[in-house]
């Protein structure tokens, strides 16, 4: 088994951010994922213009390892073209 996983999160309401949700968010997900799970990597994005994210990440012991561009189809819409922090935990 590889032990590893991907994760991510969106807090959607401008109304809710930087309130700590997110750190908390991060830190009980990331406790449960080493301990209980015994996942030995996470790996999470967040998005570039993010600013907060990145640093809980750090707080929480994620690394940053670089930005990962993201395309997204929309259906009618077309193509989105995006990118994020990408940040990884080893336990």
């Amino acid at each position: 088994m590889h032990r590893q996983t991907l994760t991510g999160m969106w807090i959607g309401e401008r109304l809710h951010w930087g309130k700590g949700y997110g750190s908390e968010s991060v830190r009980l997900r990331t406790s449960y994922a080493l301990g209980e799970l015994g996942l030995e990597r996470i790996e999470t994005s967040s998005m570039v213009a993010n600013v907060g994210m990145p640093r809980a990440l750090e707080r929480s012991g994620f690394r940053r390892i670089g930005i990962r561009s993201h395309r997204y189809s929309y259906g009618v819409r077309g193509m989105t073209s995006t990118s994020s922090n990408c940040c990884v935990m080893t336990g």
